[in-house]
């Protein structure tokens, strides 16, 4: 599973460096971002942190997807044959050398014992994990999130006030 995220996440590096659409990079973006929450779910016990970022990341790329597509709504979106080429080939080389490195990886380093115990570890989940979240460590992180959602609501109203006028003007 790792092999998979790893690949799909270093597939959409590349494309994300290739691509000069807009539209494209705000949607490799949000794939990137549900690539790390599915990281983040096999390294954490609770799933609520990996959640949360998902949900604040995608009300931020929401917004930007308004912008873009007022800003920029009527560009072409156009594939050169040759960039899709030679980018579909440094994929796939890249793909089989992650595929070579995590075969070389598990067979060096994991054990049957360690796996079992690994797994185990991950589909842990119990009430008391929730209690994590708003225990004295981490409620600081989960009171600034809701912090940082209550402005981020209250700007995207401010600014999609219709009495200010939209971003572009319709004549």
């Amino acid at each position: 599973m790792y092999y998979i995220i790893f690949s799909v996440s270093s597939t959409l590096n590349f494309l994300f460096i290739m691509s000069s659409h807009p539209m494209l990079i705000t949607l490799i973006i949000i794939i990137q971002t549900l690539m790390l929450c599915l990281l983040m779910n096999f390294f954490s016990l609770s799933l609520w942190f990996s959640y949360i970022l998902f949900l604040t990341f995608l009300g931020g790329m929401l917004i930007l997807f308004i912008y873009i597509t007022s800003l920029a709504s009527n560009e072409k979106f156009s594939i050169n044959p040759i960039k899709m080429f030679i980018s579909s080939s440094i994929i796939m080389i890249s793909m089989l050398t992650l595929l070579f490195l995590f075969n070389m990886n598990n067979s060096i380093l994991m054990n049957q014992d360690t796996m079992i115990l690994q797994n185990f570890l991950i589909q842990t989940e119990s009430p008391n994990n929730l209690n994590i979240l708003y225990n004295k460590p981490n409620y600081f992180i989960t009171l600034m999130m809701v912090m940082y959602l209550l402005i981020t609501l209250i700007i995207v109203v401010y600014i999609s006030n219709p009495k200010m006028g939209s971003l572009r003007h319709l004549s």
